[in-house]
This record gives structure tokens, C-alpha cells and sequence, in this order.
């Protein structure tokens, strides 16, 4: 009977912090997107000094989010984003619109599927 008791324990508990890590990728991934979508809208009307602040408040709430979803995400998804994140204020301050814009897109592509590929569904556990 104990054992039983024990089992039940774990699989609650990992279930419990399952439902907890997607829950925290889900406000983090809504969190990056709308920052992302506002630095892309600023350069997209030429507004760069907008799309670099933007870009530098992107770089470090994606800062703060890494450290805890590198223990559970594929470190090359976030080794992608972080690395991509570094280059965008740079390429707005510098006004490079075209590749300032494919790099968001990049991220924000990024972003969808990490949290697709997390959450439950028939399409990720096939």
C-alpha cells in the first residue's frame, strides 16, 4: 500500500511541475511576442530608435526567461533566440530594416515552435 501511495505521489508531482513549466513557457513565449511585435511595428514606419529600445527590453526579458527555460527546453532553440535577440538592437540602431525585420520573424518563428513542440498534442508526441 505504500508503494502505491509513493507512485501516486511522483506522478502527481511530475505532472504538477509539467503543467507548471508549460504554463510558465506559455506567459513567456505571449511576453516575447508582443515585445517583438512592437519592435517590429516601430520599424516597420521607420520609427528605429522605437525598434532598438524595443530590442534591448526584448534582450533582457529574454535574459531573465533563459535561466529558467534552458532546464527544461532544448538549448539549441534558446542558444538561437539568444543569439538572435543580441543582433537586433544593433541592426535597428544601424537602420537595417530589411534584416532587422527577417531577424523578428526568425524569433518569433522560433518562439511558436518551441511552445507547439512543449505542449501536448497527438502532433508532438508523434
Amino acid at each position: 500500500m505504500n508503494r502505491v501511495r509513493v507512485s501516486i505521489t511522483i506522478l502527481i508531482t511530475v505532472m504538477l511541475l509539467s503543467i507548471l513549466g508549460l504554463w510558465y513557457l506559455h506567459n513567456t513565449q505571449q511576453e516575447m511576442t508582443q515585445l517583438l511585435t512592437q519592435a517590429y511595428a516601430a520599424a516597420e514606419v521607420d520609427d528605429y530608435d522605437g525598434a532598438e529600445q524595443l530590442a534591448e527590453e526584448f534582450d533582457r526579458t529574454w535574459h531573465r526567461h533563459e535561466q529558467y527555460l534552458i532546464l527544461y527546453i532544448r538549448h539549441h532553440q534558446i542558444d538561437e533566440i539568444t543569439s538572435t535577440s543580441a543582433r537586433l538592437a544593433p541592426l535597428a540602431a544601424n537602420g537595417e530594416e530589411g534584416e532587422f525585420l527577417a531577424e523578428c520573424k526568425k524569433i518569433l518563428a522560433t518562439l511558436e515552435h518551441i511552445y507547439e513542440s512543449e505542449k501536448f498534442s497527438i502532433k508532438s508526441v508523434l
